[in-house]
């Protein structure tokens, strides 16, 4: 739940993909 909403604030950020983020959460 946390590492969700840290995601999504990040991904939030200009020039930042969160596609590419999420395998290093999973």
């Amino acid at each position: 739940e946390a590492v969700d909403n840290f995601i999504k604030a990040i991904c939030r950020q200009p020039g930042i993909d969160c596609y590419d983020l999420m395998p290093a959460f999973t």
